[in-house]
């Protein structure tokens, strides 16, 4: 794929031959629709804030502004999920023991994949299984849990 390439598929943006200009895309990068779709509209913000003869000014304005309130939606959006997935505390609350089987204590639920792993302790507020992070660093949540929760069930002394 050469520059050029993409230029002629800039150049039928510009002249507003668009299901021409999709194809063409579509059949020299040998992609699916929906990634074909997401290079098309980033052709046309190429075609009308990049290029010096786009003819209408207030489509780079608005070019611009489509840009300017991406980024700002996507900050709104992201911003509470990274609070909410941030933890900054070093002590922790006590966390409930998850009981696989009933009376059954000394068991715990794992993951193989560590993202399920911090998912579910995470989300249902609970240890899974004693780990290490890659600086050799116990869990938190799995040091608060095992310093308090375990001592919270009569009859658990093998637990500890």
């Amino acid at each position: 794929m050469e520059r050029g390439d993409l230029q002629e598929g800039f150049k039928l943006i510009r002249q507003r031959r668009l299901e021409e200009a999709r194809e063409f895309f579509q059949e020299l990068l040998r992609l699916n629709p929906g990634d074909v779709g997401a290079l098309f509209a980033l052709g046309c913000v190429y075609a009308a804030l990049v290029e010096e003869k786009a003819k209408f000014r207030g489509v780079k304005y608005l070019g611009g502004i489509l840009i300017a309130l991406t980024i700002i939606l996507g900050f709104l959006i992201e911003a509470p999920i990274l609070r909410h997935s941030i933890c900054n505390n070093k002590h922790f609350e006590p966390m409930d023991v998850i009981e696989v089987e009933e009376g059954d204590w000394q068991h715990r639920l794992a993951a193989d994949a560590f993202e399920v792993t911090i998912w579910f302790a995470t989300y249902h507020r609970v240890p899974l299984m004693k780990g290490y992070y890659s600086y050799l660093t116990p869990y938190l949540t799995w040091c608060d849990w095992s310093s308090q929760a375990i001592y919270r069930l009569r009859g658990n002394i093998d637990e500890t």
